[in-house]
């Protein structure tokens, strides 16, 4: 009898052991760990980095082609690899809890049941909204939390969704002053990079991927036993409903992919710089640290214009050449390794005071670049309005006035940057309840010179380009800012316009969707002073 009932209380003690094993899953919590340790309730959320080993070194590392090249002409070709290190899987779905999917065309947003797919009006690809789940650790209980989060575009060359602004990568010059390299200097851009997110493979497998730190040559390597939470396993892939990466697993798109490169202007020269890549940089997915999603690896230029080939430097004016006594107007020069300005300043973003002609020197991979000058004028400022206030038995609408000289009176819900509400001598208010403060600004503006560029119309003989690149060379004597363009185009598409200097510093950038036929496009570029 003994023995037996020994037997017996091995047996259940073995299934006991085996019950609790392993708990850790997408509907079990029983062993999941939270981030912050000995709690037991918490979300589960995901982490994502981006490697910068795999930036330098998957599939031998980025890959540069020249400006005359057969094919990628122009590219610095990338690879990104996405780990998620966190406590809980990034999982989005594309219908909501409701069984509802909400597709973006433009400004509007349509709502639709049980279809998958869905056509703009315009014949533009819809973004279609996407809903991350958050899973949450209840004791041994799991739930699950929905939250609105970024878009999705069909892109019907690979037959899936991809994620919009998953991540961007950038060419820059480092600045040895300042210690974020998302802070450094942008001389070119990639596109805007989606990815299909999915479970490319584990931790482990892509040894060197995974690190406590994606600061470039550092990070202990994380394998995917490492990972407390690496249960919570999706076996996410390419999926129309559903995409993830789940814990201690990386996604990878290759540099062989659709729009990984990083576009290299005509004009650049050769010499060092950094690719800095930065996965979710809208931060628009919930996850455990916002601060890890970014990295940098340094890259030698070689195949485009020589180093020291010359050029010119360029200064631009965010809030233009004028300024009000007692006041300051910012000059920004080209990107450069150091700079030398006429006031004698040696930083590459100045604040002057005094009513002057200024110009630069940059040191840059081009050589020694030198600006034109650029004359910088202060107004005496404007007497402030007299104003006359209001009373009234509420609710009611009064009226105000203000009295002053020297410019328009505007009217403002808050000092400094309120919101303008009216203008005139007169502001009538919305029906107040409660006393309410309102302020009266005199404005005086020096209205600008409009006027039309290159060609009105294509002449006779103009045909349209199926050519990667189009350019249109300019002077520009004084900064001013380019409204618009016209633009032909046979077919509907995503374009990418791009004001760039003469030695290939991207100055703004705008991609815009572009309908078949003729219209105009608003750029709204701030073009600088300067040459080619």
């Amino acid at each position: 009898m003994i023995r037996s009932l020994l037997l017996a209380t091995a047996a259940l003690g073995s299934l006991f052991v085996h019950e609790i094993k392993a708990q850790c899953s997408l509907t079990q919590a029983n062993t999941c760990v939270c981030k912050t340790p000995g709690s037991t309730s918490c979300s589960l959320e995901p982490d994502m980095t981006i490697s910068w080993y795999a930036l330098e070194s998957y599939q031998s590392g980025p890959n540069e082609y020249a400006q005359n090249a057969t094919s990628n002409a122009g590219r610095l070709r990338v690879s990104g690899s996405t780990p998620n290190i966190g406590h809980g899987p990034l999982e989005v779905r594309t219908v909501d809890v409701n069984g509802l999917r909400r597709f973006v065309c433009g400004t509007d947003t349509f709502t639709v049941s049980g279809q998958t797919n869905f056509s703009c009006p315009n014949g533009e690809n819809p973004k279609q909204i996407i809903f991350q789940q958050i899973y949450r650790k209840n004791g041994n209980s799991m739930s699950l939390n929905e939250r609105m989060a970024g878009s999705m575009t069909y892109h019907s060359s690979h037959g899936h969704y991809h994620v919009n602004d998953w991540v961007r990568m950038s060419l820059r010059l480092e600045d040895i002053n300042e210690p974020d390299p998302r802070n450094w200097p942008i001389l070119a851009t990639g596109a805007k990079i989606g990815f299909c997110l999915m479970d490319y493979g584990s931790c482990t497998y892509y040894n060197g991927h995974c690190r406590d730190t994606q600061e470039y040559g550092q990070g202990t390597t994380m394998t995917t036993p490492m990972f407390p939470n690496n249960g919570m396993y999706g076996g996410y892939g390419c999926g129309t409903n559903v995409q993830g990466i789940s814990v201690g697993r990386t996604d990878i798109y290759s540099e062989g992919l659709d729009m990984m490169w990083v576009n290299l202007m005509p004009g650049l020269c050769n010499g060092n710089y950094w690719i800095v890549a930065e996965v979710d940089p809208t931060n628009v997915f919930q996850e455990e640290d916002d601060d890890n999603n970014w990295t940098a690896i340094p890259f030698n230029i070689t195949q485009q214009r020589p180093a020291n080939d010359g050029g010119t430097a360029n200064i631009s004016a965010p809030n233009g050449l004028r300024g009000v006594l007692g006041g300051t107007v910012e000059l920004i020069a080209t990107p450069g390794t150091a700079y030398l300005w006429s006031n004698g300043a040696t930083t590459r973003s100045i604040e002057v005071s005094t009513a002057d002609n200024y110009s630069v020197q940059v040191t840059a991979p081009c050589g020694n670049l030198v600006s034109g000058t650029v004359a910088v004028t202060f107004d005496a400022p404007l007497d402030p309005p007299v104003g006359y206030g209001a009373s009234a038995v509420g609710p009611a609408s009064v009226e105000l006035s203000a009295t002053g000289s020297g410019g328009s009176i505007v009217w403002y819900d808050a000092p400094g940057e309120g919101n303008e509400v009216g203008t005139g001598g007169q502001f009538n208010t919305p029906v107040l309840t409660e006393p309410t403060p309102y302020y009266a600004a005199v404005r005086s503006v020096v209205p600008g010179l409009s006027a039309s560029g290159a060609k009105t119309d294509r002449s006779t003989g103009a045909q349209n380009s199926s050519s990667l690149r189009q350019w249109t060379i300019f002077d520009a004597y004084e900064p001013f800012i380019l409204e618009s363009v016209k633009v032909y185009a046979t077919g509907n598409g995503d374009r990418h316009f791009a004001l760039v200097d003469n030695v290939g510093n991207l100055i703004e950038e705008r991609y815009v969707f572009v309908a078949d036929g003729t219209q105009t496009i608003d750029l709204d570029f701030h073009v600088p002073a300067g040459v080619n």
